[in-house]
């Protein structure tokens, strides 16, 4: 990755940008392959969400996850690289698709701002291979083309384009520097009364639910599989069917798991085919910054109590319960033993 060392706020005009831009395109040129750009510029605060939902397509690629708890959020929409990738060597083709494409970028601004430069958004099934006609891949990444991230009190803002030989740098140059202005002073588009569609109106649309599978059959044939050792520990959940009369506005429904789950990681993924994976969990799977790799073992848990001392108590009970120490040094020895070859 060349990183330039060049300011865009302090060379904010389009004939520089413009020229930026036709060099670039002569990198690509001698390179003889295109070329990934990626502007970085510090803005005023921003919701990145609210930017999400302002271009919102149905039919784009993104990606978005959120903790407000430790005030921190980012938002990647449209894609100007896409891969997908299936079978056991998913991780590594997945790899060398990033190593290829940052050997062929060229970056500006602080790339000690949060989130600066590009980014690749990743979505990962639990499979190496998916049943045809799912609606995401095995293994899928993208490069957005507009990013906006907000942490620690900063907001930045991220254009990602692609320049080859044949690029057409006054289009490009234009697009790029109406969307600088836009991000320095953003008017969020009102959407409060169109949502997908047509649907409309302040409150959401009536849902119908029904739970699809046995749960209790699972259950019990879970408490045999464990007694005969097959297994030490089965996680089972309830699947739910919910049908809607219009169709459901993914980021309406995002907006209403961050506020309703503070402490929670907000997320969603659209697959720019009209489906998206939308959830709000408590468990941080993995982080990996500044060459330290950060996991928990996360299990075993009680209701919250009504008051201090009551939820003090049902503390004290769960840390002397030898049905979750057992269940969370499962989860721990697992941690273990897939880390020990790193």
């Amino acid at each position: 990755m060349l990183i330039l060392p060049l300011d865009p706020a302090a060379n904010a005009t389009s004939e520089a940008l413009r020229a930026f831009l036709g060099q670039c395109q002569s990198a690509a040129v001698k390179a003889g392959r295109p070329q990934l750009i990626s502007i970085s510029l510090e803005v005023d605060a921003l919701d990145p969400l609210a930017v999400l939902e302002s271009i919102f397509e149905s039919t784009e690629r993104h990606f978005y996850v959120e903790r407000p708890a430790e005030n921190f959020a980012v938002a990647g929409a449209e894609a100007v690289l896409a891969f997908t990738a299936s079978g056991a060597d998913r991780f590594s083709r997945c790899q060398r698709f990033i190593d290829e494409t940052l050997a062929q970028t060229i970056v500006v601004g602080d790339q000690q701002a949060p989130f600066a430069g590009p980014h690749f958004f990743c979505a990962f099934s639990f499979l190496d291979q998916v049943e045809p006609g799912e609606p995401f891949e095995a293994a899928s990444i993208f490069v957005p083309r507009w990013q906006v991230a907000h942490r620690s009190g900063r907001t930045v803002a991220v254009a990602n384009l692609v320049v080859d030989s044949q690029s057409p740098l006054d289009a490009l140059t234009d697009r790029v520097w109406r969307a600088r202005q836009k991000f320095q002073r953003f008017e969020y588009r009102d959407v409060s009364e169109t949502w997908m569609n047509g649907s409309s109106g302040g409150t959401p649309p009536p849902l119908k639910y029904r739970e699809t599978g046995d749960y209790c059959g699972a259950v019990a044939r879970a408490l045999e599989q464990i007694a005969t050792g097959e297994f030490e520990k089965i996680v089972l959940a309830r699947a739910k069917d919910l049908t809607a009369a219009q169709l459901l506005h993914p980021l309406r429904v995002l907006n209403g798991l961050r506020q309703r789950f503070n402490d929670c990681y907000a997320f969603s993924v659209a697959n720019g085919g009209g489906q998206s994976f939308i959830g709000a969990t408590p468990e941080r799977l993995l982080r990996v910054s500044d060459h330290q790799l950060l996991t928990e073992a996360l299990a075993g848990t009680t209701r919250r109590g009504a008051t201090a001392s009551e939820d003090a108590a049902l503390a004290a009970t769960l840390l002397r319960s030898d049905k979750d120490l057992r269940e969370q040094r499962i989860v721990l020895d697992s941690i273990i033993r897939r880390l020990e070859p790193l």
